[in-house]
């Protein structure tokens, strides 16, 4: 039929389309210097030190509304002295704090 042959010539362009980039694919390799500084880089690695990142994004906020009086979450505040803001709750940020 019509279509049966419709479709058979579907397959056969899809067949030729993945044989060509399984074709590309195969020749695709990583260059050799890519693999030597990767080699080089892993060889000059210092792994004497840690370096540890603690974001502490609203922890002194959080502190603050612990305790006594506990403050809502609701309730916007900032801590800090007065010449310095160190943090503030979510809901202070709403207000540009």
């Amino acid at each position: 039929s019509k279509y049966y042959e419709a479709q058979q010539r579907k397959q056969r362009r899809i067949d030729g389309r993945v044989r060509e980039m399984k074709d590309r694919l195969a020749g695709i390799k990583a260059p050799q210097p890519v693999d030597a500084l990767i080699l080089e880089l892993e060889r000059k690695r210092d792994l004497s030190r840690t370096i540890v990142h603690v974001d502490m994004d609203a922890y002194y906020a959080a502190v603050e509304m612990l305790g006594p009086p506990v403050i809502p979450p609701e309730v916007p505040i900032a801590v800090g002295s007065s010449g310095m803001l160190s943090t503030s709750n979510y809901a202070a940020r709403k207000f540009g704090v």
